[in-house]
Parts: C-alpha cells; sequence; structure tokens
C-alpha cells in the first residue's frame, strides 16, 4: 500500500515530496531499506513500486516519450537503486522489470555495473535463460561503454552462447556484432582477424533478412 509507505516515511521525515513526486534522502536510504527498519510487505511494496515506475518509463532511443522518460528515470536513479540492490529473493519478474530495465538505462545514460552485477548474482537459482542471456549483454555494453573492452567482450560471448542455445537468431547476430565492435579495439590492427569476424556478423544478419 504505497499511500501508507510514503505517509510513513514523510511523517519521519525520510522523503521529501516535490509536486507529485517523492524522493528518498540519498543519506538515509540505505539505511531505511536494512532488513530491520521496515517490515516484509513495506519492503516489497517498495521492490513492487520501483520496478512498476520502470516499466512505465520503458522506451527506447527514438520513442516519442523517450527524452521524458530518461527524464523521469534520472531524478529517481538514486532511489531505484538502493531499493533494487536490497533485493535478495531471485524473482525473474522483479529482474526482468527491475534490475534490467535500470542497467539498460545507466548503460546509455550514466554507466555503471553494480545494479546488472546485483542480478547476475541472484541468477543462478532463476530459471530464465534468455533473462540471463540479457543481462549478459547489458553487463557487456555497459563494459563497453566504459572502455573496459575486454570485459566487454568476456560478457558479449557469454551472452551470445546462450542466445545460440535458444536458438534466438536475432539476439545472436547483435551480440555477434557488439563481440566484432569489442574485438576491434583488441585485435592490434589484425586487419584479417577483423574482416572474418564482420563477414560472420553480415552473413548471420543477411541470414536473418532473407527468414524475416
Amino acid at each position: 500500500n504505497m499511500p501508507v509507505v510514503l505517509g510513513v516515511l514523510k511523517n519521519t521525515s525520510l522523503v521529501e515530496q516535490r509536486g507529485s513526486i517523492y524522493f528518498v534522502l540519498p543519506v538515509i536510504q540505505r539505511f531505511i531499506l536494512h532488513h530491520s527498519r521496515f517490515n516484509v510487505c513495506v519492503r516489497t511494496s517498495m521492490i513492487e513500486s520501483a520496478c512498476a515506475f520502470l516499466q512505465q518509463h520503458e522506451s527506447k532511443i527514438g520513442d516519442p516519450l523517450y527524452i521524458e522518460h530518461v527524464a523521469a528515470i534520472s531524478a529517481e536513479e538514486g532511489n531505484l537503486e538502493a531499493v533494487l540492490l536490497q533485493v535478495t529473493t531471485p524473482d525473474p519478474h522483479r529482474l526482468r522489470h527491475g534490475h534490467l530495465l535500470l542497467a539498460r538505462y545507466q548503460e546509455y545514460n550514466r554507466p555503471r555495473v553494480d545494479v546488472v552485477e546485483h542480478a547476475l548474482q541472484l541468477m543462478p537459482d532463476v530459471d530464465d535463460e534468455l533473462l540471463h542471456g540479457d543481462l549478459l549483454y547489458c553487463y557487456g555494453d555497459i563494459f563497453y561503454w566504459l572502455g573496459q573492452h575486454n570485459e566487454a567482450l568476456i560478457q558479449f560471448e557469454a551472452a551470445f552462447t546462450i542466445y545460440h542455445y535458444l536458438a534466438d537468431a536475432g539476439k545472436a547476430a547483435e551480440t555477434r556484432l557488439a563481440i566484432t565492435e569489442a574485438s576491434s579495439f583488441l585485435l592490434n590492427g589484425s586487419y584479417s582477424s577483423l574482416k572474418q569476424l564482420i563477414q560472420i556478423s553480415k552473413g548471420e544478419y543477411e541470414s536473418i533478412h532473407d527468414k524475416a
């Protein structure tokens, strides 16, 4: 019950209201989210609300509301991250609609690995290979934008293995391109090796196009 949760926080000066938006004060985010501060129902409500907020603002570059959604997530990023980093139950819904969505926002706007790494730590107990592949791809892309191309390549290759196993040709081909881009920074000018990777990626994309 979010009105009750917000009422408790506001009455104890743990949130600040600006218009219709509530901000958890950063200095006490981790303090109030400790398992001893609220009962399970309240903590669960906060986590579910964070996931719902991210779903409501999910969009891709080029979507009409993309800029508006990015601004909304940016304003709440600290609160959302603090909430999601407290998740200890390996719930596929929360991982996909919470951690993965926030990690994808960070991937293109403020690259950092804490959220996606936390999600991956919970994956051994989750039976969802596609989600695992998506998290690994996002992890690799964050490393790519951080300039850590060797780490990016490791994660892209792990994601490719999963997509290939799942016979997801589209995501496998997309990941192959990502592998090629990351490899281009590591091949030390080896034109023949890079050309081979490009030809493989091109062939996979053309194969998908022919089937469409």
